[in-house]
């Protein structure tokens, strides 16, 4: 059991490190593993959704469909745009925001773009209409804040990671024209929605210093951008917080930082209308004091501006996700990350908890402990999900996982090679009976290889004779006699569940009480001496045996070396019982004063003179066992 302890430790110690190693070694593919594992249990579509919120009441989708583009086209006119800006602006939108990027990269494109613009300021100066447009950077100078109010920028995009799932997790705060810094659209949408006043760029400015996001930007692009006092705050929309994170940006006027979105909202759920219904007035439109946001969509998308986020099965289109991200905003949920110390020490409370577990506890009890602590956490994980924090669902129960399992393999192992041991050791001592006994108990290492003092009753039995009647015999008839004559003797002492320590030439030397507890050993070792006796009592060898029984303690275990062991016992116990063997005659059992106290006077016996043995100082009190005693319980199999 120490061996399996210890290993459990130095297994939990070495997941721990492994564990730490990953979280600081590479933390990005650590917090997109995260990402992943969090999704599925939390919001992916198709999963359980432990984590799902309905979507807001406040956001409305309208989507150019296939039907739009069967009836207007592609490419169509912007005074379509236009009408439908005018008649969602008529049914009440608080605020519109259209995702289907324009560019005018040299003025003759401006022209075409411009009188939309007209149009749109015409419509609402106040940032309730707003669109994504790029502007080059000259016609940005000449024309960047006339127009501003109307233009906004969907730069979900601007974070390109490998894999799919994770460009759209982080929506930038700002992006920079030739005219300074900008709020990106979720941004401006939350200000317009909360009728909070547009921030201009050199209030923008002063609130990157302030939040650190300057200090991240040069940590990023330190050619690019000056270094700044390192620290770190939310980025304030008046009064609202915003916790944001660093993102890998290839993007140069982008900083790279941005807020989480939370698709906890399935985006599929948002309410959406057709584009070309808009247009013709062809049903109802509620969106009255609500966001709207227009998009293409995703199944039709001309410019690929798709993304595959968890609550969507498919693709998604940028409209679904700004909405979300939106909405993130709104609702003010801010993901935000536990601290790196409370992250780290549950990290060693998993694995070094579920590694002792798993060294301790038999491998269905391990199993079933692990499957309870991480149902424990995961709930306890979801909790803490919902309350804001962006907890661990991949690194600390992997790698406590791991090293429960680990440590839960070891420990099967090294009760097999116990069990192997326990039945090389005492198959040879003991009935198969007592073997399977001594399976279950839980000491069984202890037992197999450790040392333990004990109250036994040790018995010797020795031939009487052997040598004078076997010198005569060929040496195939002495081993043939031999053998009968102790297999009488091991089969009376497997009956009444003897331990057979051990053959010395013509005797053997038999333990009760050891390995396992008999509370009646005494009584036990009895009635095998006096059954040996019964059992040769008129053999046709005419050999008979002398048998010695002493009561007391002694050291038994494993006594050798690892070439060569042996369970045994040691002391004056076992001394004594070979003394009063010595002085037993042919047929008789001789016992001590303490197997004799310890019988209650149920078997009959007579009081010898104090015997004197050899290496003991004090004469022994010694009686024998009268012989007319016949045993009337003897069992027909051991146990």
């Amino acid at each position: 059991m120490r061996k399996r302890l210890i290993a459990s430790l130095i297994i939990g110690i070495l997941s721990y490190a492994a564990g730490y190693i990953a979280i600081h070694g590479n933390p990005t593919w650590c917090s997109y593993l995260k990402v992943a594992v969090s999704d599925a249990v939390l919001v992916r579509a198709g999963g359980p959704r432990l984590g799902q919120r309905p979507v807001s009441d406040k956001i409305s989708l309208v989507l150019f469909d296939f039907a739009t583009a069967s009836e207007l086209g592609y490419v169509h006119s912007y005074e379509d745009d236009v009408q439908v800006y005018r008649r969602l602006l008529d049914a009440g939108a608080s605020v519109i925001f259209d995702t289907r990027m324009v560019a005018a990269a040299a003025p003759d494109a401006f022209e075409d773009v411009q009188p939309m613009l007209e149009e749109m300021l015409r419509l609402d100066s106040t940032g309730r209409l707003m669109r994504d447009v790029w502007l080059s950077a000259s016609l940005t100078e000449q024309h960047g804040a006339k127009y501003d109010p109307v233009l906004a920028q969907n730069t979900v995009n601007a974070h390109p990671h490998s894999i799919p799932s994770a460009r759209s997790r982080l929506y930038p705060l700002i992006y920079f024209t030739s005219l300074g810094a900008h709020e990106s659209a979720p941004l401006r949408i939350l200000r317009r929605f909360e009728r909070l006043p547009s921030a201009s760029p050199q209030e923008i400015g002063a609130e990157l210093l302030r939040s650190g996001v300057m200090s991240a930007w040069h940590n990023h692009s330190p050619e690019l951008v000056p270094k700044t006092e390192e620290k770190r705050s939310p980025y304030q929309v008046a009064d609202r917080p915003l916790v944001w994170h660093e993102f890998v940006s290839t993007n140069s006027l982008i900083p790279p930082t941005g807020f989480w979105v939370s698709y906890d909202p399935p985006a599929a759920d948002y309410p959406r209308h057709s584009y070309l219904n808009v247009l013709r007035r062809s049903d109802p439109i509620d969106v009255s004091g609500k966001i709207v946001i227009i998009g293409f969509d995703a199944e039709i998308d001309p410019t690929s501006d798709t993304y595959e986020i968890p609550s969507v099965a498919g693709k998604a289109c940028a409209a679904e996700v700004v909405a979300t991200a939106s909405q993130t905003l709104i609702d003010g949920r801010m993901m935000r990350d536990p601290p790196r110390s409370f992250m780290l020490g549950v990290l060693a409370l998993m694995t070094l908890g579920l590694a002792m577990v798993g060294g301790i506890l038999r491998p269905a009890q391990s199993l079933a402990v692990m499957i309870a602590a991480l149902g424990l956490y995961y709930a306890a994980a979801v909790l803490g999900y919902r309350a804001g924090w962006y907890t661990d669902f991949a690194i600390a129960p992997g790698f406590g996982l791991m090293s429960g399992l680990l440590s839960g393999t070891y420990s099967a192992w090294q009760s097999h090679q116990t069990h192997q041991r326990v039945v090389d050791l005492f198959g040879r001592y003991v009935p198969r009976a007592v073997v399977q006994q001594l399976m279950l108990k839980p000491m069984l290492e202890t037992l197999a290889m450790e040392g333990e003092k004990r109250e036994v009753t040790v018995m010797f039995a020795d031939i009487r004779g052997f040598t004078t009647f076997s010198e005569d015999l060929p040496p195939e008839e002495v081993v043939k006699q031999l053998n009968a004559l102790l297999r009488v003797m091991v089969d009376s002492t497997f009956r009444y569940q003897g331990t057979l320590d051990k053959f010395i030439g013509d005797a053997i030397l038999v333990l009760f009480n050891a390995p396992l507890d008999q509370p009646n050993h005494t009584e036990l070792a009895l009635r095998t001496a006096n059954e040996i006796q019964q059992q040769l009592r008129g053999h046709p060898s005419g050999l008979g045996v002398g048998i010695g029984v002493h009561r007391g303690e002694a050291v038994v275990g494993s006594i050798g070396t690892p070439q060569r062991m042996e369970y045994t016992a040691i002391g004056s116990t076992v001394n004594v019982a070979s003394r009063l063997c010595d002085v037993a005659r042919s047929g008789e059992v001789i016992v001590s004063a303490d197997v004799l106290n310890a019988l209650n006077g149920e078997f009959p016996f007579e009081s010898l003179p104090p015997v004197t043995v050899k290496g003991i100082k004090q004469p022994l009190t010694a009686s024998r066992l009268v012989q007319e005693w016949r045993d009337q319980e003897r069992p027909s199999e051991a146990g």
